[in-house]
């Protein structure tokens, strides 16, 4: 296999095609650095709620519209990975965010709760 001129492209031996190493990836037909990508993947996974794009396009120096991009990609390949390999047997979590709506009222009105009121 021999490199050739253009960035990330190699050419097969035997047939002869041109292949970027980012085929088939999230990364590919991106005009993004992939040092870009990747500093969006370790700050998406670094926190339990993930990250708004807005602060995504404030610490990658991107776009909205490219953060937005990044940021759903990369939840979709996240996503995808997860379902292919559920988890199984015993699964022990620590320090996990739960989401959801809570029932019932919240606040006041809610039942076993006293209103307090000063004249």
């Amino acid at each position: 296999m021999r490199a050739i001129s253009r960035k990330f492209c190699t050419e097969g031996g035997e047939c002869g095609r041109q292949t970027s190493v980012t085929a088939g990836t999230l990364f590919e037909h991106t005009k993004l650095p992939l040092a870009t990508w990747f500093q969006a993947i370790f700050l998406i996974t670094l926190g339990k709620k993930g990250i708004s794009a807005i602060d995504l396009m404030r610490k990658t120096g991107v776009s909205y519209n490219a953060a937005w991009r990044m940021k759903h990609k990369i939840m979709q390949a996240m996503m995808e990975r997860e379902d292919e390999k559920p988890l199984a047997g015993l699964v022990q979590v620590d320090d996990v965010y739960l989401g959801g709506v809570r029932d019932g009222k919240r606040g006041a009105g809610r039942k076993g709760r006293c209103r307090s009121w000063r004249p």
